[in-house]
């Protein structure tokens, strides 16, 4: 204190510098203090930015996972999905197979059967 009354006297005088010296110093301690809340506010205010970026960084990690589950589970029932198929398609093989050997069967056994086994559309008319 005793710096700023000596710095403010010759210019303000004496009893005006003793008078103020205390304002002064107080004002400057209230600046320090106005400077260290406001790089704390500062550091908050870079650590919610963080808090918020990494937050979003394993939101769209989260979102990247699910997005990944959903397309293995459609790969998974597409690859079920044809594997269902091909058992179908070997059973239609094996019964078109069985079908049309019971019909050369038939045909061996019975040699008067008409070659043309073919439905006309006049008689699927009258069926209907």
């Amino acid at each position: 204190m005793t710096i700023l009354f000596s710095v403010f006297a010759p210019l303000v005088g004496r009893a005006l510098a003793r008078a103020l010296a205390p304002v002064l110093l107080i004002l400057a301690a209230l600046g320090a203090l106005w400077g260290a809340v406001a790089w704390h506010d500062a550091r908050i205010e870079a650590l919610r930015t963080e808090i918020r970026d990494a937050m979003a960084r394993e939101a769209e990690a989260a979102a990247d996972a699910a997005e990944l589950a959903a397309a293995w589970r459609l790969y998974t029932a597409t690859r079920t999905a044809g594997d269902q198929l091909a058992v179908a398609r070997t059973e239609a093989e094996r019964a078109a197979a069985t079908r049309r050997a019971d019909l050369a069967r038939y045909t061996e056994d019975n040699p008067h059967a008409p070659a043309d086994c073919t439905v006309s559309p006049d008689l699927l008319r009258l069926l209907r």
